[in-house]
Order: structure tokens, then C-alpha cells, then sequence
């Protein structure tokens, strides 16, 4: 018993010295580093850009904004210095299964190189941005897309990098388009629907009842559609416009499209994609109690003929009312126009 009690009572004295000589060493960070670490508010994030090829040119976006914070309050005003590092990308790319290209130098643009982080704060007092140069930008066209690791390469003041939150990735992906998704208007107007019924011809169609097709030129919108004949995967169809037109968009709307192709041409020979509208925002126009959907393009295009390749939805309930005569508007091209310049 005796040396059970000298045992419990040196193993109390050695604790009590060790808590004794933990508190007087020199000040510990929360996972034990020694130092002050700058980092990242939003460390090992990835931010998606886009570089998108037009008819009128490159059209880039891209908004992100980068705030460095620090461990523990800052003893003085602290500089900390940003780059880009692009021996990072192999290990991105394996870790994510991704393609990305190192972003070629000069491509993307940093508002400042450095930050702030001033005497008793805990965050910089500046927002660093990036940017895309549209000039680098233009010669970037792989479809694997761009990858920028951006770095804290410095601090200065005893602050060092966080080892693991101080690095933030920007990509930028390559798409060419001649549909512009952020449209804020239609230029041009919308085709006058009572002249396109003596212009418009339909040059050929599958899996569309082509006694229908002088419904798209209804004055009514609701009795507008283009019928398909069965329930199928695809439908397509070709329109000519009697004369080549200055085309500033098109609208085309179905309850059971997926999503279409829209193709112009001059020769119904040669043809141009417009875009899959699927993969497309449009602009709403009202029209009476309901919205027409535009989609609008960065710039007139001329054409004569339009091609519409339309993915069907296989799995839509409309698809019960394709054989009553008052049901084929609910299985139809239920609307087709262009605007034009």
C-alpha cells in the first residue's frame, strides 16, 4: 500500500511539472505550429472561367475575388506576396481525374501581387482580383481547358505560407458559340409570322406531320405547333426562308424537347451550328399572357435555310395525347421564328 500511495503521488508531481513547463514555452498556434500562418479564405478552391469563341470575337468570364487571412492577429502590418505556380497542376489533375493545360503565363492578370494584413487583424485589408487578359486569352483554344494555381509565396513580419490552405485554383474552359447567354435584349425583330406563311417552305422533315407545318404561322400562339408523327428519340427539320436574312436569333420551344441543334446555311450544302439549346439561357419576351424564349446571338448571321434537330424526351406524359387531334399541340415544335436585322 505504501508504494501504491509513493507511485500515484510522483506520477501527480510530474504532472503537475509537465502542465508547469508546457505554459511557460513559448506561445503554440491551434494545431501546434509555432508561427503565425497566412492562408487562403476559401483555400484549395477552384474557380471556373470561361473563354468562349464568337463570331464577333472572345468573350471571357470570369469573377473572382481573393482574400489571404492569418492564424492569429498580425504584431504589425504584414506583407503578404501572391503568385502563380503552375508545377502544381499534375498533381491537380491527378487528384481530380482532370486535363487541364498550365495556364500560359500572362493569361490571367492579378490586381496586385501583394496584401496587407494590417497590426491586430486577423484578415487583409485589400481583395485581390483575377482577371483574364481577352489578348493572351484569344490564343487559348484547347478543349481540356486551363489551369492557374495561385499561391502564397511570402509574408513578411515572422508569418509564414499555411502549409496546406495556400493555394486557390482559377480555370478557364474553351467553348465556341454563337449564342449569347447573357443577353439583355433582341436586336432586330421578330419575324412578321403572317409573311413567313407565303415565304417559308419546308424542305424536308423526319418524324414530323408535315400537314401541320402551316400551324407554326397560327396568329395565335397557343394554336401554333409543328406536330410530330410518333413517339421517337429525334425529330428533325429543315425550313427555307424564301431569301437570305440578316438572322439576330431564333426561338424554338417544345414540351417534350430535351434539347435542339439549330443550324443555318446560305446553300442548304454548308452548314453552321448555332448552338444545342440545352446548353443555352434565353431572353424573355412577353407575349400576351405568356413569354416567348429567344435565344440570342452575339451577332447577325446571314442564312436561308434552318435545320432543327430535336432530342425528345422520352419519358414525358404529353406523349398520351400524340392520337387525339386536340392533344398533337402538346407533341409538337410548339413554336419556331427568327429575329432578324
Amino acid at each position: 500500500m505504501k508504494l501504491m500511495n509513493i507511485l500515484l503521488l510522483g506520477g501527480a508531481l510530474f504532472f503537475g511539472t509537465a502542465l508547469t513547463s508546457c505554459s511557460s514555452d513559448k506561445d503554440y498556434d491551434v494545431d501546434s505550429y509555432p508561427y503565425t500562418r497566412a492562408y487562403f479564405a476559401k483555400a484549395r478552391t477552384t474557380t471556373d472561367g470561361m473563354i468562349v469563341s464568337t463570331p464577333v470575337g472572345i468573350v471571357t468570364s470570369l469573377t473572382n475575388q481573393i482574400i489571404i487571412k492569418s492564424t492569429v492577429a498580425a504584431t504589425s502590418d504584414t506583407r503578404i506576396t501572391l503568385g502563380f505556380d503552375n508545377s502544381l497542376v499534375d498533381s491537380y489533375n491527378k487528384s481530380k481525374g482532370t486535363t487541364y493545360l498550365p495556364m500560359p503565363e500572362g493569361a490571367l492578370e492579378l490586381s496586385s501581387t501583394t496584401a496587407t494584413i494590417k497590426r491586430g487583424e486577423m484578415a487583409s485589408v485589400d481583395t485581390i482580383s483575377v482577371t483574364v487578359n481577352k489578348a493572351e486569352a484569344a490564343h487559348l483554344n484547347d478543349a481540356n481547358g486551363y489551369l492557374a494555381p495561385i499561391v502564397i509565396k511570402s509574408a513578411d513580419g515572422g508569418m509564414q505560407p499555411s502549409s496546406d490552405a495556400a493555394v486557390v485554383y482559377v480555370c478557364l474552359r474553351y467553348s465556341e458559340s454563337s449564342i449569347n447567354d447573357g443577353a439583355t435584349a433582341l436586336p432586330g425583330s421578330a419575324y412578321n409570322l403572317s409573311l413567313a406563311q407565303d415565304e417559308w417552305k419546308l424542305v424536308s422533315s423526319k418524324n414530323f406531320d408535315e400537314s401541320t407545318f402551316t400551324n407554326l404561322f397560327a396568329s395565335n400562339s397557343w394554336s401554333r405547333y409543328f406536330a410530330f408523327k410518333e413517339k421517337a428519340e429525334t425529330a428533325q427539320c429543315v425550313i427555307d426562308l424564301g431569301k437570305t436574312q440578316n438572322i439576330t436569333g431564333f426561338l424554338a420551344s417544345s414540351g417534350l424537347m430535351k434539347g435542339a441543334n439549330v443550324e443555318i446555311s446560305t446553300d442548304n450544302a454548308s452548314w453552321t451550328t448555332l448552338g444545342y439549346t440545352a446548353d443555352h439561357k434565353t431572353f424573355s419576351i412577353q407575349e400576351g399572357w405568356s413569354y416567348a424564349e429567344w435565344y440570342v446571338l452575339y451577332a447577325a448571321m446571314q442564312a436561308r435555310y434552318v435545320k432543327i434537330s430535336i432530342d425528345l424526351d422520352q419519358d414525358s406524359d404529353y406523349w398520351q395525347y400524340l392520337s387525339y387531334s386536340w392533344g398533337k399541340r402538346y407533341c409538337s415544335l410548339s413554336g419556331f421564328n427568327i429575329a432578324v436585322q
